[in-house]
């Protein structure tokens, strides 16, 4: 039996446990309040994760940093143990728990978010590529051990969480090989992969991990303002993924499946073919001798527009005005690159079929 309380009254086992335990401003302590025969008593504990023991994993405390952060946090169960309280809450109120995560490829995304992860004071324990040149050094880069040649041919280390950063064609086949520990939590960053794609693997637990921004070398991402789309076969998973993401971003978004790839075809639209089409304008400027940059404010005004407004609704140029003439001219300065030609017409018949649609 011990000593409870700033009273000193004793406290047997089958009393009340904490009614409430609010964080204070000094990082590790929490103000446990418990009222005890009319009386208001408070006991200040620091947490001591040696007399936590075994109680408390990295992944208990992920998934509770994950509910306290949603928007209708649970409630926390009176009955545990004082110092399992304290934990919980003092690493609530100070800082993230860290994930030792490894990184299955190492192209364009494992190549940003590796960095983003250890910053935000994960582990990244181990990188794989099908090449050492590709692994070895990204992996250095973070601190983390290099692992290249076919997937088989080595097992990996262990991990709280497996982040698979592959392109989409080849995940689902690396997947079927991978020798991962059972019972492992593997997420996949695809925006077109379903969640399904680990059906194929019920001695693991699968989940989506999938950061909606374009990813180029030599780029700085701001991670801080990229939406992460999660998804997770199980609410204890999905905690998890959760928990990790806000040490990241703060945007982030449940998204099933079924949304995400609607989701990947916009962002297409959106990134890819936007891109697509500025290339192509910045070929036609060098054709005609003239600086790139001179299209730059009204790339910027234009995409500024479309954020603030429907984006069909501030449509301008010749196709949504229907100038006949002046489309006929842009055809024949195109005929020398035929595939922009087409195009091009192409553009011309959606804007304007899209107009007719709209209301006026």
């Amino acid at each position: 039996m011990r000593r409870g309380g700033a009273h000193g009254q004793q406290r047997g086992q089958g009393q009340a446990a904490p009614a409430a335990c609010v964080p204070t401003p000094r990082v590790g302590m929490c103000h446990v309040v418990r009222k005890e025969k009319g009386e208001n008593s408070v006991e200040k504990r620091l947490p001591d994760e040696r007399a936590s023991g075994n109680m408390i994993s990295r992944v208990q405390v992920a998934n509770f940093l994950a509910n306290a952060r949603s928007a209708n946090p649970p409630k926390i169960d009176r009955n545990l143990p004082l110092h399992l309280l304290s934990v919980y809450y003092s690493m609530a109120i100070s800082s993230p728990v860290a994930l030792r995560i490894a990184l299955l490829g190492a192209g364009r995304v494992a190549a940003q978010l590796a960095p983003a992860l250890r910053q935000a004071g994960h582990h990244v324990t181990a990188v794989w590529s099908r090449t050492a040149a590709s692994a070895q050094p990204l992996a250095a880069a973070v601190g983390a051990v290099a692992l290249s040649g076919p997937a088989p041919a080595w097992p990996l280390p262990s991990a709280d969480l497996f982040l698979l950063c592959l392109p989409d064609d080849a995940a689902p086949a690396v997947l079927a090989t991978l020798p991962l520990p059972a019972g492992a939590l593997v997420a996949h960053t695809s925006g077109a992969l379903p969640l399904a794609v680990f059906d194929a693997r019920p001695d693991i637990r699968g989940g989506v991990f999938y950061p909606l921004q374009t990813f180029s070398p030599g780029r700085t991402i701001d991670w801080a303002t990229v939406p992460l789309c999660l998804e997770a076969t199980n609410a204890a998973d999905l905690a998890v993924l959760t928990g990790l993401a806000h040490t990241l971003s703060g945007k982030v978004v449940n998204v099933a499946s079924g949304q995400r790839r609607e989701l990947h075809v916009a962002a297409v639209f959106a990134s890819n073919f936007t891109n697509h089409l500025l290339g192509i304008a910045d070929a036609l400027l060098a054709e005609a001798g003239l600086p790139a940059d001179m299209l730059a404010p009204l790339v910027r005004e234009t995409v500024d527009k479309a954020l603030q407004n429907p984006p069909f609704a501030v449509q301008t140029g010749p196709a949504v005005r229907r100038d006949a003439s002046t489309l006929a001219a842009h055809q024949r300065l195109l005929a020398a690159h035929p595939g922009w030609q087409a195009l091009y017409a192409h553009l011309t018949d959606s804007i304007q079929a899209q107009a007719a649609a709209q209301p006026d």
